[in-house]
């Protein structure tokens, strides 16, 4: 009955008498800056400033389950925390050591804002460095075109060549309208292909393919050169060695830059470029009733059509070559088909 006795007068005890006590593992802040850390920086409310005491914060080892002798009264927070894992969520550490809670900032918040100035500073660099790098290279004169170098020019004058292009010395090497110089130079009636590139630091290459004679058409005293296309580039007061005289019916007027597109002249020109060796060979070269034909050493051979060329040539080649060992003169030789060719010696 004793023990009953002090159990009933122990449980009977008031609760206020060990309120002031402290346990081991226990940090003691007021309660006033307690929620002060709680709110953050806008403090607590007016009603909470009116309560005035202390509030026991759990430390680490505290228990935290509901209804336990350790976790009883004010020491737990919201759904299982402590008030001190609550106050560390907050960027306050609290130092279990010291009797009260210290005001002092997060150590991470300086640090965010170095980053933060780093960032700034190299963000800043990087863009004036590129605006530097952009006016160096398009509005300043150290990067400008100081040479020119002409590749492929063989009977037109580089100098001409680099005056036609447009582009001159001292200009921006990156503005410099690569496109437009192009289109300027293949207005040339000699030019067949034009490129130009630019070679680092200071120099333009200007690459261009010239019109090869391959025929001519004689008209005023002048010979018009022609190349394979009946591209009209040029005119000499003499036939050139090499060159094909062509003997038309008609012929339109003749001058540089102009482009035949009759249909017996642009056949001849094909025939001469299919049957290489014996346009070496040929002086003249025509169209009559019989199709094309050319005059080799005084001897017509007659091609009829453009088919079968090459076979055609080399018969056509192989009886000149004969009749030459011979030293036989022939009158013709006809190759309009090849599996029956036709010769004919003079008288």
């Amino acid at each position: 009955m004793r023990g009953s006795g002090q159990g009933r007068a122990e449980s009977t005890r008031d609760p206020r008498e060990t309120r002031g006590r402290r346990e081991p593992g226990k940090v003691v802040v007021p309660y006033e800056e307690f929620l002060r850390r709680r709110k953050g920086k806008g403090g607590a409310s007016p009603r909470a400033r009116r309560r005035v005491g202390a509030r026991e914060l759990w430390g680490p080892k505290s228990s935290s389950r509901r209804g336990s002798e350790r976790g009883r009264g004010e020491g737990l927070g919201r759904r299982g925390r402590s008030p001190e894992q609550r106050l560390s969520r907050q960027g306050t550490p609290i130092d279990e050591n010291a009797v009260g809670v210290t005001g002092s900032r997060d150590k991470r918040q300086p640090r965010a804002g170095a980053r933060r100035v780093i960032r700034l500073f190299l963000g800043m660099s990087l863009l004036f460095s590129l605006i530097a790098l952009v006016w160096v290279y398009f509005f300043s004169g150290f990067v400008s075109v100081r040479g020119f170098e002409v590749v492929g020019a063989r009977n037109l004058d580089a100098g001409y060549l680099v005056g036609l292009s447009g582009i001159r010395k001292g200009s921006n090497l990156f503005r410099v309208d690569l496109k437009r110089a192009r289109e300027t130079l293949l207005t040339e009636p000699g030019i067949k292909e034009a490129r130009v590139s630019r070679r680092f630091p200071d120099t333009i290459v200007i690459q261009v393919v010239e019109r090869e004679p391959l025929a001519c058409l004689v008209q005023n005293g002048l010979f018009y050169l022609l190349d394979g296309d009946g591209m009209v580039f040029d005119s000499r007061g003499e036939r050139p060695p090499g060159v094909v005289e062509l003997r038309l019916s008609s012929v339109p007027v003749l001058y540089r830059g102009k482009k035949l597109e009759d249909g017996n002249v642009l056949e001849v020109l094909e025939a001469l470029s299919g049957a290489p060796r014996l346009t070496e060979a040929a002086e003249s070269a025509g169209r009559d009733e019989k199709g094309v034909y050319l005059i080799c050493g005084g001897v017509k051979v007659i091609l009829g059509d453009n088919d079968e060329l090459a076979r055609k040539e080399s018969i056509a080649l192989g009886a000149l070559k004969a009749a030459s060992t011979r030293k036989e003169a022939l009158e013709y030789v006809d190759v309009r088909l090849p599996d029956r060719p036709v010769w004919k010696p003079k008288g």
